[in-house]
């Protein structure tokens, strides 16, 4: 698993890690075949307001590639960010195809975990 952070690289997207379809799904799946799942740092934090509200931030996240989504500070804003998410699938702002690949390697992680500890 990879956890990404609220830094900006330049040389790639003028917008933060956490939101750049750039880095997560170009960068770091592509250009360094990594297939594993992808963590957000927590979307509660200072340094991921740039993304705007809660709701925006975890669709920007989720749509430039990360698997899972941390939110560890406050519940009531992670159940808000969820409601935001139902609604942007709803809309068509996420696909089924791109919940499913989130789905598959989180599942694949599980599979490994699992066969690690019981083997």
């Amino acid at each position: 698993m990879v956890m990404s952070t609220h830094i900006k690289l330049p040389k790639f997207d003028e917008e933060i890690a956490t939101g750049s379809k750039s880095i997560v799904e170009q960068l770091l799946r592509q250009r360094l075949y990594y297939d594993g799942v992808v963590i957000s740092d927590d979307l509660q934090m200072k340094g991921a307001a740039i993304l705007g509200e809660i709701g925006e931030r975890t669709i920007k996240a989720f749509n430039a590639g990360h698997d899972l989504l941390l939110f560890g500070q406050n519940s009531d804003s992670a159940m808000e960010a969820f409601e935001h998410f139902k609604g942007a699938f709803r809309r068509g702002e996420i696909s089924k195809e791109r919940i499913s690949k989130s789905i598959e390697r989180i599942s694949a992680l599980k599979f490994k975990i699992a066969k690690s500890v019981l083997f």
